[in-house]
């Protein structure tokens, strides 16, 4: 096994097979989920990565000017993805990220959505990510799901960086907001009454 990341990518830049099937490993299920974010339809999905694999494959050479392969794969996957939809003229439906709290990175914006602890809290907090819309469901997915920095979240979705920084604050203040009017929701699940109806 090749010892790391920067190690494995060199060596899949240069055609070794090693690397190809270590990269293809690792990252197949990650491309899948990010490329179904502009289509529905997973065999479309499957088909692009597979092309892309095999391209790559045969073709390693093109790699040569890539400075961030990283990068480099889920850009051409979200790329490819929606080319492909309209050559097909196929309408899809941004398939909705189904969020797992406990697999965000590190980031002082995660406390904001971590506050909500138990089960049906978190229930709760995942549907409401569930409804951002779709380019800030995906910066959400890019930046905790995937733990992408703010500077490959600006390469892979050609923003700028301080418009990735705005969307995601923008995201953590929209979740915030329905937090404050969750817990009035909450409050009537658990106790069988609004907080906010005065005693009788």
């Amino acid at each position: 096994m090749i010892k790391n990341k920067a190690e494995t990518f060199e060596s899949f830049k240069r055609g070794n097979t090693l690397a190809f099937c270590e990269v293809y490993t690792k990252y197949y299920n990650k491309l899948y989920r990010y490329g179904m974010f502009f289509c529905n339809d997973s065999s479309l999905v499957e088909d692009v990565i597979q092309e892309f694999f095999v391209k790559t494959l045969k073709n390693p050479e093109k790699l040569n000017h890539v400075l961030n392969i990283e990068v480099y794969m889920f850009r051409s996957i979200k790329l490819n993805v929606i080319s492909e939809k309209q050559k097909n003229n196929r309408r899809g439906v941004i398939r909705k990220l189904s969020v797992d709290q406990e697999n965000y990175e590190i980031s002082r914006e995660k406390s904001i959505i971590e506050e909500e602890t138990s089960s049906l809290k978190k229930e709760w907090m995942v549907q409401q990510i569930k409804n951002l819309p779709p380019y800030l469901k995906e910066i959400i997915y890019l930046r905790y799901y995937e733990g992408f920095s703010y500077e490959k979240i600006s390469q892979i979705t050609s923003l700028n960086k301080q418009v990735a920084r705005n969307y995601v604050s923008r995201a953590i203040q929209k979740i915030r907001s329905k937090i404050e009017k969750g817990k009035t929701f909450l409050f009537t699940i658990i106790f069988g009454f609004s907080p906010l109806k005065k005693f009788r």
